[in-house]
Order: C-alpha cells, then structure tokens, then sequence
C-alpha cells in the first residue's frame, strides 16, 4: 500500500477513504507487491484498520488541547459502543456532512441523540474542544431554543466573564494551552475574542440583533430606531442581514411582521444601513462606529481620505489592517457601482471620448 502511494504515517493513514485504501492493495496485487489471497481479505483488514483508527480517535488528547473526542462525546452518548457505531457510521457514509446528521437518527435509534451529538460537537469546534466550557455551554441547550443564535449575541467582554468564572470555579484555567500570552488575562481575553468573532461570522444577523439589544441607547448609533429594530426582529426571526431584500421591505408581497412598530419608514432605512454595513464588517462594534461617523455606505467611505478613515475607525475595527481592508473594500464597491451607473447613462461615461451634445 506504501509503494501505492499511501502515508507510512500512521496519523495521516488514519484520514485515507476506504476506497483509496482498497485500491491501493489491488494495485500492490497487480504489481506483485502483495497476494491475491490478502486483496480477496481486505474488505475484513480495513474494517478492522476502521476499528482499530476510531478507537485511537476517540481517546487521543490533540497536542496542547484538553479533551479528547470521547471525552466530548460523552457528554451526549455516555457508553463507549454508542460513540463507535456513530463513528463508524460517518467513515462510512457515503454523501456530504449534512446529509450524515439527517440519517444519524434512524443510526443511532434517537434522534434527539443524533441532536444532541451534533451540539456537542459544534460547541466542541467553537472552544477548541475545552471540555468544562463545552458542558457548561451543553448544559444551557434545555433552556434554549437555539443556542447558537444566543451565543452569538455575546460580546467578548461576556465571553471573558463566563471563561474566569469558570477558572475561578474549578480552581485552574479553562484556557486551552495553545493559546499562549504574557499574562493569564490576556490569555483569556484571546480565547474570548476567538470566540466572539467566530459566532459573529456564522450567525452575522442575530450577532448584530443580539447586542444591539443589550447596547445602551446613549452608546448606540441606531439610538432613534433601536427598540423598533429589536422588535422587528423578534417578529421576524427569519430576517437575514446578508440576504433579505430590503429595498421592498414595505411592499404588499413581503410578509414581515411590523407589529409593534412606531415608524416603518425610518425602521427600513436603519435596515438597509445595517445591511450595507454588514457587507464590510460582522463585528458590532466596528458597524456601530462607522454609523456614528456617518459612514455607511460606500460613498461616505470613500469620500473620507484614506488616513483620515484608518485613523477614526482602527481602535474600533482592531486593528489599522482591518480598518484598511473595510476601506479598500468600499473603494470596490464605489467603482462598481459607478462603471454600472456610467452604463446607463452614456454622459457619465468614463472614457475618454465625450458624448456630443444632440
């Protein structure tokens, strides 16, 4: 199988598709490197090579992480079988990710576990597999009807406090080792913002919703509009930022719900700036900063110099390179839209030739 092509590590051969690895023995029989009679087996060395891999992955600790996956696991299927089949199953299922948890259910008998197996491993993802954080995050699933969608409403300030609550509580930190720093507060600072701006960028519109709820009026850039945008929302959880046409938001064929609403109008155009903002942030803070400036929209970006922008919105955005990447981006996004306008009107074109007047 080596002189096939396959790794001689046993790590990286551990991630070879059954298929391939088959494959390669019939291959290594044709070129006389192995029997006919050890091909006929291989069905029989590779499930037990797929035994042998998901019983090392289950107890294997990552360098520098604190739990394994069995670890993880456990905290929705306790018994070690369980945790096999499921495993099993996956390295055998032959199509994507999504159609896998569709069909873990009737796999494992419950779909409330397939459920529950899918949130451990996501929370699993999200803290780079810290086991106390990730059952203290497991454990607010039976008093939330979608825990992610609230996650993401957490700023890293909330991350940070719930992360040294935790330390303090167990008596060591919860920080995974990777995450290296010169003091313990900036360690848990790091691993709070990983956080924060992972779930932001997964769930951009009920990050946006979920702390404009909790912002002070006197400290937000929405202040007129903000109770009616919080509202909106909750009548219309299905509402996305990125996607929502916004521009008929007030037409008979839109089926929004505007109960509760004080003024429509002005409700609609706060939307659609949020929406334009989001195209160049996920983070809160850095929209609520450039709507503060007067800058949300390509235009108003662009029509500030350089500088002059990087310098306003850095301390907001995190750093001078994301305040340059959110400049550039508007750069982009102005010339669009002007070669698109110059298109339809032939006297803005930008060539160099000039319309005659009729």
């Amino acid at each position: 199988m080596f002189k096939g092509g396959l790794p001689t590590n046993l790590d990286n051969l551990t991630s070879v598709d059954a298929k391939d690895m088959k494959t390669a023995l019939i291959n290594a029989a044709s070129s006389n490197y192995v029997s006919d009679e050890l091909v006929a087996k291989a069905d029989d060395m590779i499930a037990k090579w797929n035994d042998y891999s998901i019983e090392e992955a289950l107890k294997e600790v990552p360098r520098k992480m604190d739990a394994s996956l069995g670890q993880l696991l456990g905290l929705a299927v306790s018994d070690q079988a369980s945790q096999k089949k499921i495993l099993t199953a996956y390295l055998n299922h032959p199509g994507d990710q999504q159609s896998f948890w569709e069909s873990l259910g009737s796999i494992s008998g419950n779909k409330e576990t397939a459920n529950k197996v899918q949130h451990v491993l996501k929370l699993g993802s999200l803290t780079a597999n810290q086991p106390i954080l990730t059952a203290a995050l497991y454990k607010r699933l039976e008093k939330s009807d979608n825990l992610f969608y609230e996650l993401a409403s957490m700023d890293a300030n909330e991350w940070s406090k719930l992360i040294t609550d935790l330390s303090t509580q167990e008596k060591k930190s919860i920080v995974p080792a990777f995450i290296e720093a010169e003091t313990e507060s900036k360690r848990v600072a790091i691993y709070a913002n990983q956080m924060s701006v992972v779930l932001e960028q997964q769930y951009p519109t009920h990050s946006f919703f979920g702390k404009l709820a909790k912002q002070p009026k006197d400290a937000s850039a929405f202040a007129g509009v903000k109770d009616d945008m919080v509202m909106f929302f909750s009548n219309n959880p299905s509402f996305d930022l990125k996607s929502s046409a916004t521009l008929k938001l007030l037409s008979e064929e839109n089926a929004f719900n505007f109960k509760g609403i004080e003024d429509k109008s002005k409700l609609v155009i706060e939307l659609q700036s949020a929406q334009r903002l989001s195209a160049y942030s996920t983070d809160f803070g850095t929209i609520n900063a450039l709507k503060l400036e007067g800058m949300d929209s390509a235009y108003n970006i662009v029509e500030v110099p350089q500088n002059t922008f990087v310098h306003k919105i850095s301390a907001a955005a995190g750093s001078v390179e994301k305040a340059q990447l959110i400049y550039n981006k508007a750069e982009k996004n102005f010339m669009k839209s002007a070669l698109y306008w110059s298109k339809l009107h032939p006297n803005l074109s930008f060539k160099t030739t000039t319309t005659p007047d009729p």
